[in-house]
């Protein structure tokens, strides 16, 4: 393959499928605002547009919600059929049909974030959400129900406790409080309910005090990524978001550490060093010029070319520095038949840990405003003792590697890195 080739036959995600596209659906106080600036990372509020790009000051579910910290997500704001309005549900119903069944990727539907409020859970469920769960087919674009202001069942809950639970201190008291909160929801049979209806939602997330910490949010990005059905939907939402790094660690080890290995075993076919390198940053927010060649044209025999030119820090310091010998014990549960590929599989976990734990770190300098973040946690790595530790970590890894199950597997591998992870830069 000639270099004109292969420098033209890369693309950027964004530029095929532009931004990750969500529609937010529910009532007023909601809470919807909060969330979307809580996957943002701002306390800003967003720029409205119409679809020309001009600036709108009036909700309308056509115009798109853009936040300045963070323009790789669009949102859009059902805003008025939650009231009861007959038009306004026809308009956002017509809208969702469209964007799902849309050729032009670019305007494409990619979720719907649907926000219950549980301060009134005994009216949790009304005629927005009868005719919302009933008549509305989201045409394959994944549901996930927000279960907002979870945190108000906690008064609900107060009066069931024991009379000597009352008297406790108050954190103490409130410790006892989650048994009772999670009665009360399940008594409601929200969820059983809209389970039962003609377009019940593909999964839900329960959210309280969402303005004072990450969890809640994290929770619901973990749990919209594992709902998307599409890999590259997966890779576009896992590397815009940019609160849980985690995440696109988790990810980058899925869909390609382990998939490499699993390939690699079956069939013999090896990734280079560079193509894997590549495959691993699509899945981090600061590589959004990070081709996706090899998902769309099954594999570049010219990856040098696209290191070089887009990542020469990352090539020349990590290529070459993974010769680690392992013993045929360690692996032969996994390929006892295929001598070839041992070392190679060893390789390529060990390489790939390396990867995820300078790119983590990258992320965090790129936050800085570090001029060569690659270049900067790389070198850093190296001239670390991490290397040594890694390397010892992962020789467990591999005892156990092969009878794991794939989530035994990927929780390894993240557990590697987690323990393992460069201490991040702290703002001056």
């Amino acid at each position: 393959m000639s270099t004109e080739n292969t420098s033209s036959q890369f693309e950027d995600i964004r530029a095929k499928f532009g931004r990750f596209r969500i529609l937010i659906v529910g009532r007023a106080n909601a809470g919807k605002t909060t969330i979307l600036q809580k996957i943002c990372n701002t306390t800003e509020n967003p720029e409205i547009y119409d679809g020309k790009g001009n600036k709108r000051g009036i909700h309308d579910v056509e115009n798109e919600l853009i936040f300045r910290s963070n323009d790789k997500f669009v949102f859009h704001d059902s805003q008025g059929f939650e009231a009861g309005s007959k038009v306004e549900f026809e308009r956002t119903k017509k809208f969702i049909a469209d964007r799902a069944n849309t050729m032009y990727l670019k305007k494409r539907l990619d979720a719907i974030w649907y926000c219950i409020p549980m301060d009134k859970i005994d009216r949790a469920i009304q005629r927005s959400e009868e005719i919302f769960f009933g008549e509305c087919d989201p045409n394959n674009v994944p549901v996930v129900v927000l279960f907002t202001k979870f945190d108000a069942l906690q008064a609900k809950a107060v009066p069931k406790l024991a009379p000597s639970d009352r008297r406790l201190p108050l954190q103490e008291m409130l410790s006892k409080l989650p048994p009772l909160m999670e009665e009360i929801f399940n008594s409601a049979d929200v969820w059983g309910r809209l389970a039962k209806m003609a377009y019940p939602p593909k999964s839900s997330v329960r959210l309280e005090n969402i303005h004072k910490g990450n969890e809640g949010h994290n929770i619901l990005v973990e749990n919209t990524a594992a709902v998307l059905s599409d890999e590259v939907l997966q890779m576009l939402f896992v590397s815009a978001q940019e609160t849980n790094i985690g995440l696109c660690v988790k990810y980058a080890a899925e869909r390609v550490i382990i998939s490499g290995i699993g390939r690699m075993c079956n069939t013999g076919f090896s990734h280079s060093r560079e193509e894997q390198i590549s495959r691993l940053a699509c899945w981090f927010p600061h590589f959004q010029a990070v081709s996706c060649a090899f998902w769309h044209f099954g594999g570049c025999g010219d990856a040098d070319h696209f290191m070089s030119t887009h990542h020469p820090a990352l090539a020349i310091i990590l290529l070459d520095k993974h010769e680690i010998n392992f013993t045929t014990t360690d692996i032969q549960a996994l390929k006892s038949d295929n001598q070839d590929n041992f070392i190679t599989w060893q390789q390529y976990l060990h390489a790939g840990v390396e990867t995820l734990l300078i790119l983590e770190h990258s992320f965090y300098l790129s936050q800085m405003e570090d001029s060569d973040p690659i270049s900067s946690a790389a070198q850093k790595y190296w001239m670390s003792d991490i290397p040594t530790k890694v390397n010892t970590a992962l020789e467990d890894v591999s005892m156990q590697y092969g009878t794991a199950s794939e989530e035994e597997k990927v929780a390894m591998i993240c557990n590697v890195v987690m323990q393992n992870h460069m201490v991040r830069p702290v703002a001056k």
